[in-house]
């Protein structure tokens, strides 16, 4: 037999050509390399008569035939054929919160999906996005599988939230809510079956248990499973970039018809767009759509004051538009002089991106912005770009190099290119430009669409999936890698949306490698993001030939950035929380658990916690055995020497355990039992009442009684009473207000066992200092009691300068009177000092 070689380029001119001609004659096609769509779709299941016998409305029909016009043939007869039936039976006689068909709303996703003529399966993916998540008892995966490929399926399920239960089961958990808010939970009657929905949906890691608010619990798992939820989807489109694209069309068109839910659910919908998808959306730099998901949010979240504003900025942008219009006319007469083809249009801000730079600058006036429009130019390539911005540096005055940037040269992370620039116009006003070519005005508007307009379906088959993870390489490794060091679906959430997700600058090695980082990235950050040896000896770092502080220095974008490093330098639990990149954090985390003791990991974890917990208005609940029980399960860990240790060593985020105080609050006793343990001092066995035994006896706050003083107890029963000082104003006020009551009223007395210093729980009395002013009373009150072993609880300072005195009242720790007496004759020598008296 003989052969013949055909070069590359004549081999897919061949291929193609051969391609066009079967499809034109309606043969079946197959590319050369073994691969067509209708022998590959030939291999799925046939879809059922049940499906293509429903009666559908004529009206959908057309719309999904002219949204598949751009497919092949093929491929179009797949998608309205078999598709499309498909997904219209499984939607019959849904219906949305508007009203209308359910069946409109995939059809909308597919028609946003088309507008950017991806391929076939993310098409079919689009379309059927819904069906197995709202009918997931009367189809399954696998089935979508067998009828549209193994590609539709990861597509759908990528779509398909976390916790998702049967409509059933659904109907169940919203009867049994009802319950719960007519009659509470211990009165529902089928707690097993609620039990095992929350268990379905539990994703949380948290224990059922009694005592801890129900309706708080579902809150949390509502929370837990839309947390999973985002995480599952961010996994889903390191998996395959083309999920995120479904999910954006999805999310759009949800906004637009948002109108029909109750108010408090717009803000929620709308502020989880702001706060996720926008930022995903620009991750991938489909600035299109995520402009318009950002000015839909805006006008929900801030609904009060959305139409003023627009209103505002409408009415600025209008006495600002001669000015504008002025200068453009001028820029194009200039690029007419210099024969110079562009297209020059004036291009308007978004008003949430107005709102939010006027927010960042704490501007309160549009008078004060500038760039509430902009003016485009677009020429025909890349050279022509670095042409026109010479053409507007020789014509026009430019308003320094700080509005300087050249994002074609160094790209920015989701591909955005253009030069921009700002020059002063017609009326000495401030101009902001762009320059970008036709092709990337496109890439720019459309970002990651983008690649689907050049991909030749019919050479390059279904590996679109592979081609996009291909060119988002380094982000696809950047949130695997995140997720393998999260500990929560929290903390994977928190360190995508600040890091992989959030905005970023691009800086430079001094070989002129580049390095992407989050705003707000430190030299430290950087050296963590070359490797993980630098950064743990980094000691310095030289950020464009000028030396930086490595930890406190904020990195800007195309900086270069040189690391001083040195074998001696030991890297410091500080370093965490100058830290930003999920990268640097865990080799810290890592660090700290191998070369640090156990006992002092631990010891440094009790510290963060006690101060997490003062910031939190609950001090000293550290001490609390059941509310470090409940935070130590919670947090999941085996012991509360375990849950320090994981803090210590920064293996759990302080902000995850911040989330979990309120709940472990609800789980003690009650708020007022919690605070008493706290507060108040048990003396029961340090003291004496004749004809009461088994009496808990707990000492007044107001007059602080120690060993030695003369005391009395009352209370409304003998099994808790109040220890007092005799002649306490507290005693004499519950005397008058348990007037006509039954009082108990003992004297008591002092057993000699009583020495309470050393016991954990000490003694605390009351002092008062009044003292010529002295700058240094403070400090030398402070100084004798430390020297005395005595705590000081509470100190209270009032200087009166025009009196020239000083007042100072103190609360502290002492064992009875004898050493009180003491700490007072020595606090009377400090100079100055007037008086010494017990409160």
């Amino acid at each position: 037999m003989g052969s013949f070689f055909v070069c590359g380029s004549s081999f897919q001119i061949l291929a193609k050509g051969l391609l066009a001609f079967l499809v034109q004659r309606g043969g079946k096609c197959m590319t050369v390399n073994g691969w067509s769509f209708e022998r590959e779709s030939a291999n799925y299941e046939p879809l059922p008569g049940k499906y293509m016998q429903i009666e559908r409305q004529p009206e959908f029909d057309e719309r999904v035939k002219k949204l598949s016009e751009y497919l092949p043939e093929a491929q179009r007869r797949f998608f309205v054929e078999k598709v499309y039936p498909f997904t219209y039976y499984f939607h019959d006689g849904q219906f949305r919160k508007s009203g209308e068909p359910y069946i409109i709303h995939p059809i909308a996703v597919a028609e946003i999906l088309a507008k950017y003529h991806v391929d076939c399966d993310t098409l079919c993916a689009g379309l059927l996005h819904d069906t197995y998540e709202d009918n997931a008892e009367r189809v399954s995966l696998d089935e979508i599988a067998r009828y549209f490929g193994p590609e539709v399926r990861l597509l759908v399920d990528g779509m398909t939230k976390i916790g998702i239960v049967t409509s059933q089961n659904r109907r169940q958990t919203a009867a049994l809510r009802k319950e719960i808010s007519e009659s509470g939970y211990s009165t529902i009657t089928n707690q097993k079956v609620y039990r095992s929905l929350v268990g379905q949906e539990n994703n949380s890691g948290w224990e059922f248990s009694p005592g801890i608010d129900e309706q708080v619990k579902a809150k949390r798992i509502k929370i837990a499973n839309k947390n999973a939820s985002l995480a599952k989807l961010l996994l889903g489109i390191a998996e395959d970039p083309r999920i995120i694209l479904i999910k954006l069309a999805d999310r759009l068109h949800n906004l637009r018809t948002l109108g029909s839910l109750r108010p408090d659910k717009q803000k929620r919908i709308a502020r989880e767009t702001l706060e996720f998808f926008c930022p995903i959306a620009d991750r991938f730099g489909v600035w299109e759509i995520k402009k318009e998901l950002e000015e839909l949010c805006f006008r929900y979240l801030y609904d009060n004051i959305y139409d003023i504003f627009r209103k505002k900025v409408e009415d600025v942008r209008q006495e600002r538009r001669p000015i504008l219009e002025a200068t453009v006319k001028q820029i194009r007469e200039v690029f007419n002089r210099e024969a110079v083809q562009a297209d020059i249009q004036i291009d308007d801000s978004g008003f949430y991106t107005i709102f939010k730079r006027m927010e960042s600058s704490g501007v309160t006036s549009l008078e004060e912005v500038n760039g509430l429009s902009s003016v485009m130019i677009t020429v025909p390539d890349k050279d022509a770009c670095y042409n026109a911005e010479s053409i507007i540096k020789r014509n026009f005055h430019l308003c320094g190099t700080r509005l300087y940037f050249d994002y074609i040269s160094t790209p920015k992370a989701n591909k955005y290119q253009a030069i921009h620039l700002a020059i002063r116009g017609c009326g000495r006003r401030v101009i902001k430009i762009r320059i970008n070519s036709a092709e990337h005005k496109i890439s720019n508007n459309i970002g990651v669409f983008a690649e689907f307009k050049d991909f030749d379906y019919s050479l390059e088959g279904r590996n679109v999936g592979l081609v996009l993870r291909s060119k988002w390489a380094s982000w696809v490794s950047s949130i695997r890698a995140l997720h393998d060091v999260a500990a929560e679906n929290t903390d994977f959430l928190d360190w995508a949306l600040s890091g992989s997700l959030a905005h970023s600058i691009t800086c430079f090695t001094p070989h002129g490698d580049s390095v992407d980082l989050p705003i707000g990235s430190t030299p430290l950050d950087f050296a963590f993001a070359i490797n993980k040896e630098l950064g743990l000896t980094c000691e310095g770092a030289l950020v464009n030939d000028r030396s930086v502080s490595c930890l406190e220095y904020k990195l800007k974008d195309n900086d270069f950035v040189t690391i001083v490093s040195s074998d001696n330098v030991i890297p410091q639990r500080s370093w965490f929380d100058y830290c930003c990149t999920p990268k640097a954090r865990s080799a810290l985390s890592t660090w700290y658990q191998e070369n640090y003791s156990a006992d002092s990991n631990r010891a440094y974890g009790e510290k963060l916690l006690t101060a997490a917990l003062l910031r939190a208005d609950l001090p000293g609940m550290q001490k609390n055995e059941n509310f470090m029980h409940i935070l130590t399960r919670k947090c999941s860990c085996q012991s509360v020497a375990d849950l320090l240790d994981m803090i210590g060593t920064r293996r759990i985020s302080l902000k995850f355990v911040n989330a979990q105080f309120e709940e472990c609050k609800l789980g003690c006793e009650t708020e007022n039992e919690a605070n008493s343990a706290l507060n108040s001092c048990e003396v029961s066995a340090w003291v004496h009442i004749p004809g009461l035994s088994d009496s808990k006896i707990y000492l007044c706050q107001e007059c602080c009684p120690i060993v030695g003083d003369e005391i009395t107890a009352t209370g409304s029963d003998s099994e808790h009473l109040i220890l007092h000082r005799k002649g306490c104003t507290k005693a004499e006020s519950s005397k008058q207000e348990l007037a006509g009551q039954s009082l108990i009223e003992k004297e008591a007395f002092w057993l000699e066992k009583a020495k309470p210093v050393g016991s954990g729980t000490d003694l605390r009395a009351k002092i008062e200092l009044k003292a010529v002013y002295n700058y240094a009373l403070a400090i030398e009150t402070i100084v004798r009691c430390h020297d005395r072993e005595h705590k000081i609880y509470d100190l209270q300072l009032q200087n009166n300068f025009v009196g020239n005195a000083a007042h100072i009242i103190a609360t502290v720790g002492v064992s009875n009177i004898t050493e009180l007496g003491s700490l007072m004759e020595n606090l009377r020598k400090i100079d100055g000092v007037a008086e010494v008296r017990r409160l």
